[in-house]
């Protein structure tokens, strides 16, 4: 897989220097085949994503884990006809980040936050699709203000826009900066009527067991106050 090359930060650089609105910096890759319909192209079984991985090598690179057990709202089924599986995964700095699935790489935004006064400002959201339906995010948050972090974490990033990715490659390595950096991830799929997404609709077995193994490490409870997977495990 070739490494992802810098994108030019001298506009981004240019560009964050107006706080008061979000600045989306966005490289986007639209119809990577000569038609609409997405394919993997053999590469992988596309049909269903039952066999998805972990996005973390060692259980001992995450402190902390958090999923969001309900509708995104900003997100409603209504409007965008998705829902989303996800979490916040606390990950310490410099551990890597792998795919949990295959896919492609179809887009990878720089986004910028509209308050200057926020240590939480700067991510680098990087979107795989998987199929013509489902994609994974891989969201990096480092937590920080400063241009110079983002893009340090740009930096550290090994995947490039109309990349291929196969389950276990490398997304990128972590930069934790502030006490609340995280990845966010998530899964997009259609809505389904009555129903939420469930890990057990993605995830082989060894997957499965793994995310058990590392909520049972964080010594998470399903009544601890809050939706750190114990709503989900």
């Amino acid at each position: 897989m070739k490494r992802r090359g810098k994108i030019i930060l001298g506009i981004i650089s240019s560009l964050v220097v107006i706080f008061g609105t979000t600045i989306v910096v966005t490289t986007f890759l639209k119809d990577h085949n000569d038609n609409n319909i997405f394919s993997s192209e053999g590469r992988y079984n596309d049909t269903n994503l039952n066999y998805m991985g972990v996005i973390f090598l060692n259980k001992t690179d995450i402190f902390d884990l958090v999923f969001h057990c309900e509708s995104h709202p900003d997100h409603p089924c209504e409007d965008s006809g998705l829902q989303y599986f996800a979490g916040d995964f606390f990950f310490n700095n410099q551990t890597p980040v792998i795919a949990c699935a295959p896919g492609y790489v179809e887009r990878i935004d720089w986004l910028a936050g509209d308050d200057p006064s926020s240590e939480s400002v700067y991510i680098i959201n990087i979107g795989v699709r998987f199929n013509e339906t489902v994609f994974v995010t891989y969201c990096f948050e480092p937590f920080t203000n400063l241009t110079t972090h983002w893009e340090l974490q740009g930096s550290w990033l090994n995947v490039s826009l109309g990349d291929w990715v196969e389950k276990g490659d490398l997304i990128g390595t972590f930069l934790k900066i502030g006490n609340y950096a995280h990845i966010h991830w998530d899964i997009g799929v259609p809505c389904m009527e009555n129903d939420y997404p469930r890990p057990e609709h993605f995830y082989d077995t060894e997957g499965y067991t793994l995310m058990v193994d590392l909520i049972s490490y964080l010594n998470i409870t399903r009544n601890d106050g809050r939706d750190r997977g114990g709503c989900y495990f």
